[in-house]
């Protein structure tokens, strides 16, 4: 085996080809090719590629659905790339120094060199979704006190989630009280167990929450819609700190049954596939995909975005 390994991986690196394409439908689970990495999508989770075409140590790029890339310098950096039809010379510097495209028409490439700060702000390679990327990072549970009528049910399914994630994932699970908070804590990605109306940390980040997300009670409405009726569960992750860029997730539901259909949508392995947001109705359960009122993905700038849901 360590015979192989030096061979294949130790050995010299074999030469790129004329053409070759750099591919990704979510930047947050892929890599480089050929030294060059997608950072940032136009529409997230929509396929993106880059079409590299070797002229020598000249290379020209052309984009489809990317809005950043960069160099991680691996390999040797061209000595001028062509980026769909715009001349931007040598290859700036390598990642975190990277190639940003303008929003407005007409559509330019520049550089931008800010240490990755660009990530406290939008989303990228950090926190794009989907909800089990949560997973990926230190967890705390959270539970809400704060209210009437839920008695001992968040602590109850804190405890629940903590066993299931260490059994099946392996996980050790701090569960707090939401009145034990504190700033550290934004050190780990949370699971909030309650909207603002009943745990006092969901309340105090709900600013943080997406532009086009709010609660009247237990009452959310996404975009133009809001979920009222019984037995509605929602799930949705956030980006809750920008200086450690850890995510929180909140569950919430328009009453008791609607909670616990919350709680049954958070992905509690990693196969299970749950976008960023999702709304579970009175006939989740036994109409299986059919009792989702509402799923989708928030866009680069944590915001609501109809052609993503």
């Amino acid at each position: 085996m360590q015979g192989f390994f030096n061979d294949h991986v130790l050995g010299s690196v074999p030469d790129l080809p004329p053409t070759f394409v750099v591919t990704t439908l979510n930047p947050a689970t892929s890599e480089s090719r050929g030294g060059i990495q997608i950072l940032q999508q136009v529409i997230p989770h929509r396929a993106s590629r880059i079409k590299v075409t070797r002229n020598g140590a000249s290379w020209v790029l052309k984009t489809e659905n990317v809005r950043r890339f960069g160099f991680n310098c691996i390999r040797s950096t061209p000595s001028s790339i062509t980026v769909d039809g715009q001349s931007l010379g040598s290859v700036s510097g390598c990642l975190p120094v990277h190639y940003l495209r303008s929003d407005s028409n007409p559509k330019t490439w520049r550089v931008v060199n800010d240490n990755g700060a660009w990530q406290t702000t939008e989303r990228g390679p950090l926190t794009y979704g989907p909800m089990e990327r949560f997973l990926i990072a230190n967890i705390i549970i959270l539970y809400g006190t704060q209210g009437d009528g839920r008695g001992a049910l968040p602590l109850q399914i804190a405890t629940y989630l903590s066993n299931v994630l260490y059994f099946q994932e392996r996980y050790a699970v701090n569960i707090v009280a939401d009145t034990d908070f504190y700033p550290s804590m934004f050190e780990s990605n949370m699971l909030l167990i309650g909207g603002p109306s009943s745990n006092y940390v969901s309340q105090k980040l709900a600013n943080m929450f997406p532009k086009g997300l709010s609660f009247e009670g237990t009452n959310v409405t996404i975009g133009e819609s809001t979920f009222s009726d019984p037995a509605t569960g929602v799930l949705f992750q956030f980006q809750c700190s920008q200086e450690s860029m850890s995510l929180c997730a909140v569950m919430e539901g328009t009453d008791i049954a609607g909670l616990m259909k919350a709680v049954s949508l958070f992905p509690i392995s990693s196969t299970m596939m749950v976008p960023d947001f999702a709304v579970a109705g009175p006939a989740w359960g036994y109409a299986g995909a059919g009792g989702l009122l509402a799923v989708g993905h928030w866009n680069n700038f944590w915001e609501y975005d109809e052609s993503l849901a």
